[in-house]
């Protein structure tokens, strides 16, 4: 079990794997709370946190200019089933330059709550989160989200096409209420 308390990670490196800054692995649990991730990178997924069939808590946290070079998730990256809940959090100019989630990768169960997503750029597609259940064996997965802004995020397009500019969802039961999509874009 991890628990961070107001923490700052910043320029932190995985030059061959996945999460800058944290990793969490295998049925472990992490509650970050009123931290700073900045300027993190990883070469794979997650340039500032990346959690893999796992239970994250992030509250009231900042996650800025973070950079997923040849995965997904520019900032955070949920893979394999994990359950997640994100609140009153702020994902700012966070970048995944070859797939997909400018800011938020996710697979399993996410809560996005009273969060501010801007200018998120992913190479294909999900400007600011992207969700893909496809490639998972559970059956009770979801995304909900609440209250919550999503605004100047975007894709490039990738080499087949990109899809939502703001938020890309496949093969998940998807929740949105009481939140604004405004002015994200495809190139």
């Amino acid at each position: 079990s991890l628990s961070l308390n107001n923490a700052t990670f910043s320029y932190n490196q995985a030059s061959g794997g996945d999460g800058g800054a944290v990793c969490v692995y295998l049925n472990s649990t992490a509650t970050l709370n009123n931290s700073t991730f900045a300027n993190n990178t990883a070469y794979q997924g997650g340039g500032s946190v990346y959690a893999d069939t796992a239970t994250v808590t992030i509250r009231n946290s900042y996650f800025h200019d973070n950079l997923a070079t040849n995965g997904n998730g520019g900032s955070v990256n949920f893979h394999n089933n994990c359950t997640t809940t994100i609140s009153g959090s702020t994902f700012n100019n966070n970048t995944s330059t070859y797939l997909d989630g400018g800011a938020v990768y996710a697979q399993g169960t996410i809560d996005i709550s009273s969060c501010y997503f801007t200018e998120n750029v992913s190479f294909r597609s999900g400007g600011a989160v992207y969700y893909d259940q496809s490639q998972s064996s559970s059956n009770n997965s979801s995304l909900t989200m609440t209250n919550s802004m999503l605004r100047y995020n975007g894709t490039h397009g990738g080499t087949s096409g990109g899809n939502g500019g703001g938020m890309y969802a496949a093969a998940v039961r998807v929740t949105i209420r009481a939140c604004t999509f405004s002015e994200n874009y495809l190139n």
